[in-house]
């Protein structure tokens, strides 16, 4: 058996700076599935399917054993694949659940920004009408101003001209002219 290698697994793989202590359940799982792995052996041909056939009812054994002890007596490797497994699944619902509050909160959020900005534009067109009723006024002043304007040269226009004439009728009147 010395001859075979384990797999490699990453999960077993430690990220801190100690060193794992390999576990004496995860290196005879390691063995014990290598099987499957490996093409051929040197110890010959007989004892390699011999091995299988024993690791076919080994394996099933072993995992009923694991279930029966709560997964005590299961290899690391299974722990962790079931575990991280039921985690992710944990964990994909919490997700889906956080998304849907999310959106929950972005369309209030939404609702709210739409009421607010109704009021906003009304309130713009409110102040805008309030502008153009002012413009008006006093587009209406100015042309008051201009036409009294308009009117007021008129008069003195016409008193000038009165002015002018009235040298002329008092010559006219006195034979002068």
């Amino acid at each position: 058996l010395g001859t075979w290698e384990a797999p490699t697994n990453p999960s077993s793989s430690s990220s801190s700076s100690q060193p794992k202590k390999p576990s004496p359940f995860g290196h005879a799982w390691d063995t014990l599935t290598s099987v499957w792995y490996t093409k051929d052996s040197d110890d010959g041909v007989l004892f390699f399917f011999f091995f299988r056939i024993a690791t076919a009812f080994i394996i099933p054994i072993w995992l009923l054993l694991g279930v029966v002890t709560a997964g005590i007596l299961w290899p690391p490797q299974i722990r962790a694949k079931l575990l991280v497994r039921l985690h992710l699944g944990n964990t994909k619902s919490a997700i889906a659940k956080e998304l849907t509050k999310n959106v929950k909160e972005l369309r209030q959020e939404v609702s709210t920004l739409r009421t607010e900005l109704k009021e906003e534009v009304k309130n713009d067109y409110k102040d805008i009408m309030k502008l153009q009723s002012e413009l008006n006024a006093a587009r209406t002043s100015i042309m008051t101003g201009i036409h009294q304007m308009n009117h007021m040269m008129t008069v003195l226009l016409d008193n000038a001209r009165e002015q002018n004439r009235v040298p002329e009728l008092q010559a006219a009147r006195s034979g002068e002219y």
